[in-house]
């Protein structure tokens, strides 16, 4: 896996401990948000009974397909996040 190239960068000058330290600190704050709706998933699924599981399943899969693409690859819009959202609280 390669670097963001924010880190490894023609234009970077300083590659002190601090600076890098604060660097990833922002990445990882940055992936763990978006990452947010992903947990939210998980954690629905986890809260489910056993019984109730599928029913979740299906209410996420009655979405239209662009919104699955999207939750699948982890790129949906603010939009297709709520109707994500709504869905989980239906099942």
């Amino acid at each position: 896996m390669n670097p963001p190239s924010r880190i490894v960068s023609p234009d970077r000058r300083d590659y002190s401990a601090g600076a890098l330290h604060d660097l990833f600190e922002a990445e990882a704050k940055q992936a763990w948000k978006k990452r947010e709706l992903l947990r939210g998933v998980t954690a629905a699924f986890a809260r489910a009974r056993p019984e109730d599981r599928r029913d979740l399943l299906a209410s996420l899969y009655a979405l239209s397909p662009g919104t699955i693409a999207g939750l699948n690859a982890d790129d949906l819009g603010w939009l297709d996040r709520m109707r994500v959202q709504r869905a989980l609280k239906v099942g």
